[in-house]
């Protein structure tokens, strides 16, 4: 009997383990292409950026990255939200459709700008088993939009104005893979540096707690969450605005680091 529930829980251990290792990283990079181009070598910054705007709207490229060990994993399901603070604004946004002239989702829905143009909701892209979705492989080299160097694959692209910082959030979609079970519970990751957020596929409306990307106008003072050229009281009123969703106590103390004239 006891060496029967050792054996039972070493599988158990052994089976989380496995489903543990299936993740996906969705995240932005300066480098993309637009329209049904191959990517031609192009490979995507593995970081989070920081974009200047103070020459207009800047675009960064959507990509996702899944992570594991099984070759034949395929994300089905990609929902995202997009939003800005400060005085940043989403000013265009699109998310791709193909991969080599076949259908990369079976439905794609471009979301909706809400607020002053600080959200963009329902960015949805939905696949079946005739189509490609996001696959933890090359494909045989049948994907044009991947980029085997990184393996990471091109969502879309969104644009932006302004001064502030940029956050994914898992959309109403969630994000969930082939053999998986609903609702999703696989890991995700936005940007990098947050794998111990612990987000998963089902938190919705939910974003990690590190900015994605961050917007400047020609200087580095990324806490100038208003624009007004200097961190003060406005900036921690904005903080505080959005206290646990998106910032915490780590962008409270970076954010009083920083007080006074930008550089």
């Amino acid at each position: 009997m006891k060496r029967t529930l050792i054996c039972l829980l070493t599988s158990v251990m052994l089976a989380s383990a496995a489903h543990a290792q299936e993740t996906l990283r969705v995240f932005l990079a300066p480098e993309g292409v637009t329209g049904n181009t191959p990517l031609d070598g192009i490979s995507p910054t593995l970081g989070n950026p920081t974009v200047d705007t103070s020459g207009g709207a800047q675009r960064l490229y959507l990509w996702a990255q899944p992570g594991g060990e099984k070759p034949s994993i395929m994300w089905i399901g990609i929902g995202l939200n997009m939003v800005v603070t400060g005085s940043a604004q989403i000013t265009d946004w699109h998310i791709n459709n193909y991969a080599n002239n076949l259908s990369r989702w079976r439905a794609v829905g471009q979301g909706t700008l809400d607020g002053p143009s600080q959200q963009v909701t329902a960015s949805n892209m939905a696949a079946d088993p005739d189509a490609f979705g996001v696959r933890n492989n090359d494909t045989g080299g049948l994907d044009n939009q991947y980029d085997p160097a990184t393996g990471s694959t091109i969502l879309g692209w969104f644009e932006f104005t302004g001064v502030g910082e940029v956050f994914l959030e898992v959309g109403q979609l969630g994000i969930v893979r082939t053999g998986a079970p609903y609702p999703p519970a696989e890991g995700v990751y936005f940007g990098f540096g947050d794998e111990a957020d612990g987000l998963v596929g089902d938190d919705f409306n939910m974003a990690s707690s590190l900015p994605d990307a961050t917007l400047t106008e020609g200087q580095d003072c990324p806490w100038d969450l208003d624009g007004g050229g200097f961190v003060g009281a406005g900036d921690l009123l904005l903080l505080l605005a959005g206290w646990g969703n998106p910032y915490g106590a780590v962008d409270l103390l970076a954010l009083l680091a920083d007080w006074g004239a930008c550089p």
